[in-house]
């Protein structure tokens, strides 16, 4: 059985994993994916506090670490939530 504190790494993770290829989809051939927008708006936030003229990699790098923060702590959000309110 997986620890709830591991959970919520390997959700992060894998949001973070589908983003990437999403990203690296629409970054390298410009296919304007229906909805991605919306699927990477943290990461898409917090590139927004750094200049433009930044390399690839950084940028990938910025986007993921937004993307896992973000949907990390949503998850960590619900199941405590979940876990207060299913309780009493």
């Amino acid at each position: 059985m997986i620890r709830p504190h591991a959970r919520v790494a390997t959700v992060a993770f894998w949001v973070s994993a589908v983003t990437l290829v999403l990203f690296g989809l629409d970054y390298s051939w410009q296919l304007n994916l229906p909805g991605y927008q919306l699927f990477a708006q943290p990461g898409v936030f917090l590139l927004g506090f750094f200049s433009e003229e930044l390399p690839f990699a950084t940028k990938l790098l910025l986007l993921l670490v937004g993307q896992y923060l973000f949907y990390g702590a949503c998850w960590w959000v619900i199941r405590h939530l979940w876990h207060r309110y299913a309780d009493q």
